[in-house]
């Protein structure tokens, strides 16, 4: 199984370039994305740039297109060693 990196979300560019990252590696165009999730590519595209305005509901049904789920992790606990660390954002 692939490493995933790990992604420090401190602003929404940040979950931005984090989702864009992932549909990339999975070889996805935002117009896959956007049918996955049932929005529009605009949508995904606005979520990808980190544009204000955009609903949770938006960015669970893109992570769920994405195969992937939101996690809360304190920042005060250890990042598990499997993950690559990026604590930029």
């Amino acid at each position: 199984m692939e490493a995933i990196p790990y992604y420090g979300m401190r602003s929404p560019q940040r979950i931005g370039r984090a989702l864009r990252d992932a549909r990339q590696r999975r070889g996805m165009a935002q117009a896959d994305v956007a049918i996955a999730a049932g929005i529009s590519r605009e949508a995904v595209a606005r979520l990808e740039s980190g544009k204000q305005g955009t609903r949770a509901e938006t960015l669970v049904s893109v992570l769920r297109a994405l195969g992937m789920e939101l996690v809360f992790w304190p920042r005060s606990m250890p990042i598990p060693e499997s993950s690559e660390r990026d604590r930029h954002g």
